[in-house]
């Protein structure tokens, strides 16, 4: 029996990451085959093709990965008693997600050499090689929400159900930075992928996470582009990725509290009714 449970715990583990990475080696097949058979004889400007385009074939793939991975979701949380949160609450995932990707990316810029990386140099020529309507849609939107059905309401959810929060917020989160093939983006997604885990056992499900991925995705992207232009001194640079990660810090607190009060005072209205 528990060989058997070990062994659909696995399943339940891999199954969302094989069909996102299915979908996109089928987006990227279909993709190549079409400009092969458009541009006949120039498959030495095939990888240029893929490299401008990969933001919009992940795009892609993410979206039936999300439509089947939501459907599994919803599922498997039928009778599950739900939190609710006034509307208000819904803007500290946001603002986290934005101090935390401002702060990470600003301090982890100047303690890692990204230059140095040639995984790193890789990925971000492909987000940033297509058209930018295709960035916003992928990057910030689609894409948020497919990672987050994958990794805390697939995996993370499921290793729940074997071991307290810490442990399966650090593997999944390890998951998580593994997924994305290089150090700086790596140590960042980990660290990311924490306190996406704590808010999505605090509220109750994936709808914090996302937000908060969504926000960290927007801001990046905002701020890749400012500090492309931007003549800005190192010191300058590290004082303001110190106080966003400190307002990061004092958001995270916040929610955490806000929605703990909610729930007690949810549990203390059952008890008396």
């Amino acid at each position: 029996m528990r060989l058997k449970n070990a062994a659909r715990c696995i399943w339940q583990i891999l199954m969302p990451l094989a069909v996102y990475l299915g979908f996109t080696l089928l987006v990227q097949a279909l993709a190549a085959g079409i400009y092969l058979l458009h541009i006949t004889g120039y498959r030495e400007g095939l990888d240029s093709f893929l490299t401008v385009n990969a933001v919009g074939m992940q795009t892609i793939a993410a979206v039936p990965t999300a439509l089947i991975l939501g459907r599994l979701y919803s599922r498997d949380r039928q009778g599950m008693p739900r939190k609710h949160f006034p509307g208000r609450i819904w803007s500290l995932p946001i603002l986290l997600g934005i101090f935390l990707s401002l702060g990470g990316n600003i301090l982890l810029n100047v303690l890692i050499d990204t230059q140095k990386s040639e995984a790193f140099a890789q990925t971000e020529e492909k987000l940033f090689s297509g058209p930018y309507a295709v960035q916003l849609l992928g990057i910030v939107l689609i894409i948020p929400i497919c990672e987050e059905y994958i990794f805390r309401g697939s995996i993370y959810r499921c290793l729940r159900k074997w071991a307290r929060p810490l442990p399966s917020a650090l593997l999944s989160s390890l998951f998580f930075a593994l997924f994305h093939g290089n150090l700086p983006q790596g140590v960042y997604a980990f660290i990311l992928g924490l306190f996406l885990a704590a808010f999505y056992e605090r509220f109750g499900g994936v709808l914090a996470p996302i937000l908060i991925h969504i926000s960290a995705n927007l801001a990046s992207m905002l701020l890749a582009s400012y500090l492309s232009t931007a003549d800005i001194s190192q010191g300058r640079v590290i004082a303001a990725g110190l106080l966003f990660c400190v307002l990061a810090v004092l958001i995270f607190a916040a929610g955490c509290r806000l929605a703990r009060s909610q729930k007690d005072a949810a549990d203390g209205e059952s008890v008396e009714k």
